[in-house]
This record gives C-alpha cells, sequence and structure tokens, in this order.
C-alpha cells in the first residue's frame, strides 16, 4: 500500500470526488486500484499508452494483486459510473457515450479530466 501514502495530494480531493459522484465509495471492490491508477497515471501520463503492460501491473503491485485483477476491477467502477450517474460521465468525457468506457477508457476520461480541472484553478 505504499503507493497510496506517496501520492501527490494535489489530485487526491478531486479524484475521490468523482468517485463519490458516481456513488464509488471505498467499500467498492476497485475504489481503490481506480483511485491509485489514476493517481499513478497523473503522475506518469505515458503509463497511459502502455496500460495493460505498465499501468495496471504498477496497480498491481501496488496493491498486491495480479494486472488482469486490476483491469476488471476498474472495469467494474466505469460498469457502476456508467450505471449511477452517466450523464456526469458524459460530461466529464467531453461528449455523448454510446456505452459504457472500457477500464482504460475510464481512467484516461479521469485522467485528463482531473488534470484539466486542476489547470484551470491555477
Amino acid at each position: 500500500m505504499q503507493m497510496a501514502r506517496d501520492i501527490s495530494d494535489d489530485y487526491t480531493f478531486e479524484v475521490r470526488k468523482i468517485l463519490h459522484d458516481f456513488c464509488i465509495f471505498s467499500n467498492c471492490r476497485g475504489y481503490k486500484q481506480t483511485y491509485v491508477a489514476v493517481n499513478m497515471a497523473i503522475r506518469d501520463p505515458e503509463s497511459l499508452v502502455l496500460i495493460s503492460k505498465r499501468l495496471y501491473r504498477d496497480v498491481a503491485k501496488d496493491q498486491d494483486t495480479e494486472g488482469n485483477c486490476v483491469e476488471r476491477n476498474i472495469r467494474t467502477v466505469s460498469r457502476a459510473a456508467w450505471k449511477n450517474n452517466r450523464g456526469l460521465l458524459e460530461e466529464l468525457a467531453g461528449g455523448p457515450l454510446t456505452r459504457a468506457p472500457t477500464a482504460a477508457q475510464f481512467i484516461s476520461i479521469l485522467v485528463a479530466y482531473v488534470t484539466k480541472e486542476k489547470m484551470e484553478q491555477k
């Protein structure tokens, strides 16, 4: 659980708030992995290019699990976000979505939105 303690506080509130806005809380399977993945991707945007080989593996290592479990759990969170607040998800994505985003797309949407919001605050 080292990553959770090392995450920069710059994005902590925003990431958690968005997940909560989707009615996704810390007791939801995949919450922590999604949170860690978003923060890792913010710190290392290149990890989004090799998401399966790099980001999921790094999150899995941090969370003491397997990369395929990370992807599955983030996909579960993405589907919950789609089901619980599709309008917000489309707003964050910047346009209409015809189906729930994949785990990789969901992480990318959150990273893009959170970093854009932070830049606009400065």
